[in-house]
């Protein structure tokens, strides 16, 4: 199936794109289910999950966590750096001190923070120095 879309028009490298980028989600999926299928311990398979979103996303860390809305706290899960929580032991991050991840939970909507951008929350910045 690959080779046919070797001869791509310029007006279709856009739709390309998005094809291989859905693969590469598709191939995300895939090795999560066969993760979930060959193991019970849930630990290694939000780790493994955590590393696939790594590459997919290009990013240079990445952390998986449980929303309390009752208590509003954070509870990581899983970070890409090697380390996974069994639930309920893991780090907890009040979201009373972080008003923009409370505002991507609650709103659904992506955000993204740079330690950098002045705009970025004093407490949220000093989260990411960290």
């Amino acid at each position: 199936m690959v080779s046919m879309w070797r001869g791509v028009r310029p007006d279709n490298e856009v739709t390309l794109s998005l094809l291989q980028k859905r693969l590469n989600d598709l191939g995300t999926l895939l090795d999560a289910s066969a993760a979930v299928s060959s193991t019970l311990d849930f630990g290694s398979v939000l780790e493994l999950i955590a590393r696939r979103l790594l590459d997919a996303l290009q990013v240079e860390r990445c952390q998986i966590t449980a929303w309390d809305r009752g208590t509003g706290v954070l509870e990581s899960l899983a970070e890409v750096a090697d380390a996974y929580w069994p639930i309920g032991k893991g780090p907890e991050v009040s979201l009373a001190d972080r008003p923009a991840r409370l505002n991507v939970l609650t709103t659904g909507r992506f955000s993204m923070m740079a330690a950098a951008d002045p705009a970025c929350d004093p407490a949220e910045r000093e989260s990411l120095i960290q």
